[in-house]
C-alpha cells in the first residue's frame, strides 16, 4: 500500500516558497527521538512538526517514506500507527 499525504493548497503555497533542491522533507513525531525533536510527550498526545532540513542534515530516526503533494516526506517507521 502506498502511502500519500495531500496537504492543502494554502499550506503548500506556504511550504513551497522555502523549498529549494537542496531541502528534505520530515513529518516528525514530537516523542523526544532525534535530533529535531525537543520533548517526550507524556500524555496521550499525538504531535507532529512538519519539519525542513538540508539534504546533508542527519535525517536517520526518519525511516520510513510517504509521498505528499510536494514530494518524499520522511518519518519515524514506529510513528506510523498514528497517521491517518
Amino acid at each position: 500500500m502506498t502511502k500519500h499525504l495531500e496537504i492543502s493548497q494554502a499550506a503548500a503555497d506556504k511550504i513551497k516558497a522555502h523549498l529549494t533542491d537542496d531541502t528534505r522533507l520530515l513529518l516528525s513525531y514530537d516523542d523526544g527521538v532525534g535530533p529535531y525533536s525537543h520533548h517526550g510527550l507524556v500524555a496521550l498526545q499525538v504531535s507532529f512538526q512538519l519539519i525542513l532540513i538540508n539534504n546533508d542534515m542527519p535525517y536517520t530516526d526518519y525511516d520510513q517514506a510517504l509521498d505528499s503533494n510536494l514530494g518524499t516526506i520522511y518519518f519515524k517507521g514506529y510513528s506510523e500507527k498514528f497517521l491517518g
